[in-house]
């Protein structure tokens, strides 16, 4: 769930991380303005499941971006919204049932939907140096309550890009998310308490050479399980362009 700094996490389950799927894109001179895409809603990490596509419906993807320089500075403004037609675990414990020599039944509840916004918009830019810059990010998303944990989400961070001086290669960050839980997954498991969930990240990367990098990172995560403390997570990663 730390990872919800990143992106909504609200697009489990309708919106696969490996998938098979074909699509159509509309790109200007500043990026992609829109697609229409259609993905097998099947995660494929290790397999290529060409036999198996679409068994369990499609999910049906759109996406919208408006770019814009507001003050003269730019942004961006993107809607995205996906519709899968298969047949997902339904969270409303009031269809759950134990049957003996079987154990616990989920029933199954036929399509799942997700909608998301997402804004990125130029806070500073230094005429003089385009490395430097401090940028505004933030993503909001919904998601279908009856068959995603997470009803929605939100976060939000800002990033600077060279901006002490004589460092202009280097970048620092600082963000923030929540996620709802929906009412049906928190009543499923009543005795675990569930609550919504919220945490936070900085980091640093440093440009120790042009082609080596090493980032500084620390997360505070509330968990969504009451009586848990507050996790904090703290990493350092190195990386080396080849």
């Amino acid at each position: 769930m730390n990872t919800s700094v990143l992106f909504p996490i609200n697009v489990v389950p309708t919106l696969p991380i490996v998938f098979n799927g074909a699509g159509v894109l509309k790109a200007g001179e500043r990026g992609v303005e829109a697609a229409a895409l259609v993905l097998d809603p099947v995660n494929i990490p290790t397999t290529s499941n060409l036999d198996n596509l679409f068994d369990n419906g499609s999910t049906i993807v759109g996406l919208g971006r408006v770019f814009t320089d507001f003050g003269g500075l730019p942004g961006s403004h993107m809607v995205v919204g996906t519709y899968a037609t298969g047949d997902y675990t339904s969270l409303d414990r009031s269809g759950w049932s134990f049957q003996p020599g079987v154990g616990v039944v989920a029933p199954s509840n036929t399509g799942s939907w997700m909608a998301a916004y997402h804004l990125q918009q130029t806070l500073w830019a230094d005429p003089c140096d385009k490395r430097r810059s401090i940028d505004l990010y933030s993503v909001w998303g919904f998601s279908d309550p009856k068959t995603s944990p997470f009803e929605w989400s939100c976060n939000v961070s800002v990033e600077a890009y060279g901006l002490i001086p004589g460092r202009e290669n280097d970048r620092m960050g600082i963000g923030y998310f929540y996620t709802g839980l929906s009412d049906d997954f928190k009543n499923l498991l009543p005795a675990l308490g569930l609550d919504d969930l919220q945490g936070g990240e900085i980091y640093y990367n440093a440009a120790v050479t042009p082609w080596f990098h090493l980032t500084a990172d620390v997360q505070f995560v509330e968990p969504s399980m009451s009586g848990l403390d507050t996790a904090v997570v703290a990493g350092v990663r190195a990386k080396i362009n080849l």
